[in-house]
């Protein structure tokens, strides 16, 4: 029996299937950081416009990735409801994610709140893409 060979056999394999774990959860870029690693000093101007850049970027996908599902779940669902189950469970995220970060703002401060709204967006919007590869 050769080992060397089936230790290669064994590491390629491996790394076959981290590639395809890896790619199989979408994550999206830091649109905040990258706008925050463009000043040398921080203020809270800056950190409301680096949210606002990254959260338009992050809805965005967001709101295609939650189309593209509701679209295939209207047509192709398992049950005529599942297109008005998943509405309901994105309707039961954005209430989560207002009163969390409601909640953040109000007890940690003014950044706080678009900070957090962003973070989330940022959090379901990899969710949905990874859901949307179903479809």
């Amino acid at each position: 029996m050769n080992f060397k060979n089936t230790g290669i056999t064994i590491v390629t394999a491996v790394f076959i299937s981290i590639l395809s774990v890896t790619s199989a959860n979408a994550e999206l870029k830091d649109y905040y950081s990258e706008c925050m690693s463009k000043y040398k000093t921080i203020n809270n101007s800056k950190i409301y416009e680096c949210t606002g850049y990254a959260d338009q970027k992050y809805k965005s996908t967001m709101n295609k990735a939650y189309n593209k599902i509701y679209k295939s779940l209207k047509v192709n669902g398992r049950d005529s409801t599942d297109a008005e189950s998943f509405e309901k469970s994105q309707l039961g995220w954005l209430d989560y994610r207002d009163q969390q970060c409601g909640l953040e703002g109000m007890y940690i401060g003014s950044p706080a709140l678009p900070l957090c709204v962003s973070s989330k967006n940022k959090e379901r919007a990899e969710e949905l893409m990874n859901f949307s590869e179903n479809f």
